[in-house]
């Protein structure tokens, strides 16, 4: 947490652990954010493969299965074997977007109102060492046969990662953002709304 910490008064024992912009935030936008960014990389699987998005609405009430029929997007057809192969990835591509998030994740919740910058990114090197297993991990459930075909996935290339990451930096400079305003107008009762 913040260097200051030791040095502000303890908590009140009748104060509320779990405040409401602390919910805002876990459940509104950072988890809004974190999951969009699944959705952006099980998107670009879908895309790599030149199928249409709005075709899928709806579709895996007959395709994406075993034995289902010839799927037809943009004048390109699948057999039910090549719609598996893209369902499996898709889903690779989803858990990979939620362990980006939370790589990201952790970089801006180690701190309430101090930039990660001045905090420093390797001030905790626990934390350095859950990202480096996280990310360790995922590269193992995704890309190591057998283990992948265990969790309904299969290896994905680049692109779902890069995704991830771009809606990942984006939420690091939101926080980034909302931490200056903290800081600097700490009164603002539009800012109240987004301190926890």
């Amino acid at each position: 947490m913040e260097g200051d910490l030791m040095h502000r008064p303890p908590r009140r024992r009748n104060k509320i652990i779990s405040s409401k912009t602390l919910l805002l935030y876990s459940y509104g936008y950072a988890g809004f954010i974190q999951s969009f960014g699944a959705f952006v990389a099980y998107c670009i699987v879908f895309m790599t493969y030149g199928i249409h998005l709005p075709d899928l609405f709806m579709s895996s009430v007959t395709y994406w299965q075993d034995n289902a029929p010839d799927f037809v997007s943009n004048n390109h057809t699948f057999t039910w074997q090549e719609q598996m192969h893209i369902n499996r990835q898709a889903c690779s591509a989803w858990f990979i977007g939620i362990v980006i998030g939370q790589l990201f994740h952790i970089l801006n919740a180690r701190t309430r109102r101090i930039s990660i910058f001045k905090h420093g990114i390797f001030a905790c090197p626990q934390s350095i060492l859950g990202m480096i297993t996280a990310v360790t991990l995922g590269c193992i459930i995704v890309y190591v046969p057998g283990v992948n075909t265990w969790f309904g996935g299969e290896a994905i290339g680049i692109l779902p990662w890069l995704g991830a990451a771009g809606v990942g930096c984006f939420m690091f400079g939101f926080n980034e953002i909302r931490k200056y305003f903290i800081r600097n107008y700490p009164t603002n009762n539009a800012v109240r709304l987004f301190k926890w």
